[in-house]
C-alpha cells in the first residue's frame, strides 16, 4: 500500500533537533540512547589469548603451502585450474599464492575463448575468477545469467531430495552473491561446507584452518592493542551520548584489510571508525546547529587554536581526532618523508561538511529530492575518509595519478563511498523513522514518489546492484595499485556485512556478538599431530 506523504508527520523531532529555551540547550539525547557496549574490556582481553603461534605451527603451515603450490603448477585442464583457485579463494587462502594465480590465470586468459563457450557452469566460473582478479572480461553474458541461474537454484531448492550440503550452499548464494561476501566470513563458513564436498582436498582443507588460526592470533594481538589506545583516550567516559562500538569497529577492519601485513591499516580504520560513529552522534543526536557549525568550521581550518570556541566535549572530540590523525601523518613523514596531512584532514573536513548539510536538513525540517540527499550522502557515508586512510597507512605506491585520484574522489572512492551510503541506510532507515531523522534515501525516495515503504527498499537494492556493476567498470580505469582496488571492494563486502542484519553498529545484537566471537575469538577445530605443540 503506498504510504501517502501526511502520514510521516506525527514523528517525533527528538533525533538531535537541540532546542535552546532561556540558554539551556535540551540535547537530542535526553529523548534517545544508544546501549552501552555488551564488551568487558578487561575479559575480553583475556581470552584473547590464541595458541595457534610459534615455530611449530609455523613449519607446519610451510609444508601445506608447499604441498598447494605444487598442485597450483601442475598442468591440468581449465576448468579443474579454475575450480582450484575458486576453492582457495572461498577458503581465505588465495593471499598464500598471489603470484601462482596469477600467472596460472594470465596463461589461461590468453585462450579465453576456448572455454567461454562452455556450459553455464565454467563459463560463470571462469568470468567470475577472470574478473575478481582484474581481468577484463565482457559481462555481455552476466543479466541473463543471473536471472537463469537464480530461477532454476530457487526451484532446485524446493526438491525433497536435495542433498543437506548443497541445499545449504543453495540457500548461501541465493541470499547474497558471492562476490558481494565479507571474505573472512565467507571463510570460516566455507570451511565446514568443504570438508563434506567429495573432491575435497585435505591439503587445502587444513591449510585453511591452520591459516585462519594464526591469522585470528594476529587479528587478537592488534584488537588487545586497540581496546588499550581507546581506553587510554578516554573520549568513552567524557561522551557518554556517543556508541562506544570498539569490538565492532575492529572487526569491521579486519573485513577490509585482513592480510597479515596489514596491521597499520586495521589499526588506522580502527580509530577512524570511532571517530566517525562519536562525530555521526554528535551531529545526529547531540549538538546545536551552533554548534556544529563552529565544529566544522574547526575541522576544515584544522588549527589548534580553531578548537578555543567550542563547548567542552567538542573539544574533546576535536583535539583526539587531531592528535590521532596528525600522528600517524608524522609516521608516514618519518617513514617515508611526505607529508599526507593535507590528505587526512580533507577527507575528514568533506566529510564533516556533509553531516553539517544533513543536520541542516533536520533542523529545517527540510526533505532532499533522492538525488539531492545521495549527492551529499556519498560523502557523508565516510567511505572516501576510510579508502584516504586506507591507501597511506598500505604503503601504496604514491603516483601524481594516484594522488589525484584521491583528490577528485575517482569513480572507485565514489562508487565504494555510494554503497556504504545505501547499505546504511537499508539497515538504519526504521529506526532512524522512529526518532524522527528525515535524512535517508529510503525516506526520500517515499515523499518524492509516495511509495511505500517496501518499494523504496527494493529501489534502493536495485541502486546497490547498479552500483556494484559502476564499480566493477572503475576497476580497469583506476590509477590505483590491484591491492588498493581490493581494500575498496573489501569495504563494500563489510559495509554490506555490517548492515546485512540490520544495524550491527547501533544495536549490539547476537548476531553482531557472533560475528565476533567466530572471526576474532574462538579458533576452528584443526587437527594437528606434532609432539612440539
Amino acid at each position: 500500500m503506498a504510504l501517502a506523504p501526511f502520514a510521516l508527520t506525527p514523528l517525533r523531532s527528538s533525533r538531535s533537533v537541540p532546542v535552546t529555551l532561556n540558554q539551556t540547550v535540551i540535547r537530542g539525547s535526553e529523548h534517545f540512547q544508544y546501549q552501552p557496549t555488551i564488551w568487558n574490556y578487561d575479559h575480553l582481553e583475556d581470552s584473547l589469548r590464541s595458541s595457534f603461534m610459534g615455530e611449530a605451527y609455523t613449519n607446519k603451515k610451510a609444508t601445506l603451502i608447499r604441498d598447494v603450490r605444487v598442485m597450483l603448477e601442475k598442468p591440468v585442464g581449465s576448468l579443474a585450474q579454475f575450480e582450484m583457485i575458486d576453492a582457495l579463494q572461498r577458503l581465505g587462502i588465495c593471499h598464500l599464492f598471489k603470484e601462482e594465480i596469477n600467472t596460472s590465470l594470465e596463461d589461461m586468459y590468453n585462450c579465453k575463448n576456448s572455454f567461454f563457450n562452455n556450459e553455464l557452469y565454467g563459463t560463470g566460473l571462469a568470468f567470475r575468477i577472470f574478473r575478481q582478479h582484474g581481468f577484463q572480461v565482457s559481462q555481455e553474458v552476466l543479466d541473463e545469467a543471473i536471472s537463469f541461474s537464480s530461477k532454476h537454484l530457487r526451484d532446485h531448492l524446493k526438491r525433497a531430495n536435495i542433498e543437506p550440503n548443497l541445499a545449504a550452499q543453495v540457500s548461501r548464494s541465493l541470499e547474497v552473491p558471492l562476490h558481494w561476501r565479507m571474505q573472512r566470513s565467507e571463510a570460516r563458513w566455507y570451511m565446514d561446507v568443504y570438508e563434506k564436498e567429495e573432491n575435497m582436498n585435505p591439503a587445502l582443507a587444513q591449510l585453511a584452518k591452520m591459516d585462519f588460526n594464526m591469522l585470528q592470533a594476529t587479528f587478537q594481538r592488534d584488537l588487545r592493542n586497540m581496546m588499550r589506545w581507546w581506553t587510554n583516550l578516554g573520549v568513552a567516559t567524557k561522551l557518554t551520548f556517543a556508541r562506544d562500538r570498539l569490538v565492532e569497529s575492529f572487526l569491521a577492519s579486519t573485513g577490509i584489510a585482513y592480510e597479515p601485513q596489514y596491521a597499520r591499516c586495521r589499526e588506522w580504520l580502527t580509530k577512524v571508525m570511532k571517530f566517525v560513529l562519536i562525530i555521526d552522534d554528535v551531529y545526529d543526536m547531540y549538538a546545536s546547529l551552533d554548534e556544529l557549525e563552529l565544529f566544522t568550521d574547526a575541522v576544515e581550518r584544522w588549527d589548534y587554536k580553531a578548537m578555543e570556541k567550542l563547548p567542552q566535549y567538542m573539544k574533546i572530540c576535536y583535539l583526539a581526532l587531531y592528535n590521532t590523525t596528525n600522528d600517524m601523518a608524522y609516521d608516514i613523514l618519518k617513514e617515508q618523508g611526505f607529508d599526507i596531512l593535507p590528505y587526512l584532514a580533507r577527507s575528514w573536513a568533506n566529510f564533516i561538511k556533509a553531516m553539517l548539510v544533513e543536520a541542516k536538513w533536520c533542523h529545517t525540517s527540510y526533505t532532499p529530492s533522492l538525488q539531492e540527499f545521495l549527492d551529499n550522502g556519498w560523502i557523508s557515508s565516510s567511505g572516501s575518509v576510510f579508502l584516504v586512510h586506507a591507501f597511506f597507512a598500505t604503503q601504496q605506491e604514491i603516483t601524481s595519478e594516484a594522488l589525484e585520484g584521491l583528490d577528485k574522489n575517482h569513480d572507485l572512492l565514489y562508487c565504494t563511498s555510494m554503497m556504504a551510503r545505501l547499505s546504511n541506510d537499508l539497515a538504519t532507515s526504521s529506526a532512524e523513522l522512529e526518532r524522527g531523522d528525515i535524512a535517508s534515501s529510503v525516506y526520500c525516495y517515499m515523499i518524492e514518489e509516495n511509495a511505500s515503504v517496501g518499494d523504496a527498499r527494493n529501489h534502493v537494492r536495485g541502486l546497490i546492484r547498479d552500483t556494484w556493476k559502476k564499480l566493477n567498470s572503475s576497476i580497469f580505469e583506476s590509477p590505483f595499485d590491484p591491492a588498493f582496488v581490493n581494500l575498496a571492494v573489501n569495504l563494500v563486502r563489510t559495509c554490506l556485512f555490517v548492515y546485512q542484519y540490520g544495524d550491527g553498529l547501533g544495536v549490539e545484537a547476537s548476531q553482531s556478538k557472533n560475528h565476533v566471537l567466530s572471526l576474532i575469538v574462538n579458533p576452528v577445530e584443526v587437527e594437528f599431530n606434532n609432539s612440539n605443540c
